[in-house]
């Protein structure tokens, strides 16, 4: 006993009190500074070097040495992106992701357009999904037109990472009550669920499985992005895998060309594509980004009024990310093969990515697509035999040496490091040809 009355036993007690009060207080101060971090770094742009404080949760238990396989991302408890659906403009792009939705449950996506598509697979309107939902829509658009805006608006578009699961195969009420356990909110729960069960009523996942998913086809286009993604995500920014679709790169240009028409350009096909193709093949800086030993930027282009022969030139675009991430990063998907025979580049998709999905046999993914009024997203326009075959030519031949280009970049980067490729590109003889020649 001390004088002052206290003991040994209550000298130890108060030791570990202000032991654990001062832990406290630098684990506090830690988490203080995480988040003061995180809302000055979206307050607008990221600086070079500076990226987030990202937890990374491996799916389905995938051990680090599989690093390779798709990855659970969340920073500060919201899921976070870690694939996405970059391009190509008018190759399928919108189809090819209600067909990831529909048949890998563990994906969470965002965006706007798609909206009307949730609202009609369930009992809401398209304003309560619009304001409720945001991650449930396909394209936001943050790393390109939006990147303004800033981080916190972009995660906030994004659920929890220990959010409600889905349904679980159960009913919009067993859903509810798993959602109770960890939320607060009975309205939202509810909301939650019957979107969720609306949409994916047969699938089923865990938290653990929870993909952050983004998808617009004009990211890889957008010669900004690689370098925003590398800005944010730092070195987890070779935890990211990225979905390219590659379709005909004439036939992508003829249907991005009638996409400007269908959205007011007063101008027809023969018009555009000759003032393209005149500014495009000269020593300007537009002209420039197409030469061999040019580097990407889209910009150029887009003040000479050229935007449609930029959508379809893949290598260039490959090229230019490829200063930033590795090729095996990179998912491609032959739009003509895949969308011809949709299961088996599923399945192949699944296991590259390590995604365990629902697959679905034809004439329900069939029907499921329609359903959503976007089974071919190519659009409506004329045939290219039905144009000015002499236009038609000069586009064909200006896609030669791109296609040539894309051709060699394949081969240099195959193997086990390199693209993962699904289906084939049946186009390219109808180019590589000309080269010969």
């Amino acid at each position: 006993r001390r004088e002052n009355g206290s003991t040994d036993g209550m000298v130890r007690t108060n030791w570990l009190l202000g032991t654990f009060v001062v832990g406290f207080l630098l684990l506090a101060s830690t988490w203080w500074f995480n988040v003061a971090t995180f809302l000055n770094t979206g307050a607008g742009f990221p600086r070079r070097g500076h990226y987030f404080e990202v937890m990374e949760k491996h799916s389905c238990g995938v051990s680090e040495k599989l690093s390779k396989n798709v990855s659970s991302l969340c920073v500060n408890d919201t899921v976070l992106p870690s694939l996405f659906l970059v391009g190509t403009n008018k190759a399928g792009t919108t189809n090819l992701f209600w067909t990831l939705m529909e048949t890998f449950p563990g994906l969470m996506a965002g965006g706007g357009s798609e909206v009307q598509g949730l609202a009609n697979l369930s009992t809401l309107s398209v304003s309560v999904v619009q304001e409720t939902f945001p991650w449930t829509w396909k394209e936001k658009l943050f790393w390109t037109r939006n990147y303004v805006k800033g981080m916190t608006w972009y995660v906030k578009q994004y659920p929890k990472c220990e959010f409600a699961g889905l349904c679980h195969g159960g009913t919009v009420k067993e859903c509810a009550d798993h959602c109770l356990n960890i939320a607060s909110s009975t309205a939202q729960c509810v909301e939650a669920c019957a979107v969720n069960c609306g949409i994916r009523q047969q699938h089923t996942t865990s938290v653990q499985q929870r993909i952050g998913f983004d998808a617009s086809a004009e990211m890889l286009w957008w010669s900004e992005t690689p370098l925003r993604l590398s800005q944010v995500y730092g070195p987890l920014l070779k935890s990211l895998r990225f979905i390219v679709l590659l379709r005909d790169p004439l036939e992508t240009f003829h249907a991005h060309v009638y996409m400007r028409i269908m959205q007011g350009d007063r101008q027809n096909f023969s018009t555009i594509a000759r003032h393209e193709l005149a500014v495009a093949t000269r020593g300007n800086p537009c002209g420039k980004t197409f030469a061999p030993n040019g580097t990407w930027d889209n910009l150029p282009c887009n003040k000479e009024a050229v935007s449609s022969l930029t959508h379809a030139a893949h290598a260039k675009m490959l090229e230019h990310w490829l200063l930033f991430v590795d090729p095996w990063q990179f998912l491609l998907i032959f739009s003509d093969t895949f969308f011809s025979a949709p299961r088996e580049g599923l399945v192949k998709i699944s296991r590259l990515l390590d995604l365990p999905g629902c697959m679905k046999d034809a004439k329900d993914m069939s029907s499921a697509t329609k359903r959503k009024g976007r089974r071919n997203n190519f659009g409506r326009h004329k045939a290219l035999c039905d144009e000015d075959l002499s236009v038609v030519a000069a586009a064909k031949r200006f896609f030669v040496p791109l296609v040539y280009s894309l051709q060699q970049l394949l081969e240099r980067h195959s193997g086990p490091n390199g693209f993962q490729v699904v289906g084939r590109p049946v186009w390219m003889v109808n180019y590589t040809v000309g080269v010969s020649k």
